[in-house]
């Protein structure tokens, strides 16, 4: 009884692993906007945290707050939320070799309410540094 009960309990581990993981941001792509000048140069080079439980991933960007995406479908992560100026909308697509992550495309839109005001976005790529696997 001891065994199966040993048995279930890891079984249990592995089916809610998350699988955790550091990229390195490499490019930066951002609409001519004062908003984003300044803040997106500033992320080249830091570290991009994706951690995976199940169809749910956070991002996390150095002192960023951390973001939850939902998976859309395979390799595709989006969320969105409303704000007193508009919608935030993020986008994240993944490219995997072997189910390695090798890069992270996260793009964010904001989406103003005032019709006068211009979308602005801004892209963030990433790229594969290590790997780690959390129990």
């Amino acid at each position: 009884m001891k065994k199966v009960i040993y048995i279930f309990l890891v079984l249990m581990l592995i089916t809610f692993a998350v699988s955790a993981q550091k990229l390195i941001i490499t490019e930066v792509d951002a609409a001519e906007n004062n908003y984003f000048s300044k803040s997106s140069i500033n992320i080249l080079g830091k570290k991009m945290d994706l951690n995976l439980s199940g169809n749910t991933l956070s991002v996390k960007i150095g002192n960023e707050p951390k973001l939850i995406l939902t998976q859309y479908s395979n390799q595709y992560y989006e969320t969105e939320r409303k704000t007193k100026n508009g919608i935030e909308k993020f986008t994240l697509q993944l490219k995997t070799t072997n189910s390695v992550i090798t890069s992270a495309e996260l793009t964010a839109t904001i989406i103003p309410n005032d019709e006068q005001q211009k979308k602005v976005w801004w892209t963030v790529t990433a790229r594969n540094t290590d790997i780690v696997l959390l129990m």
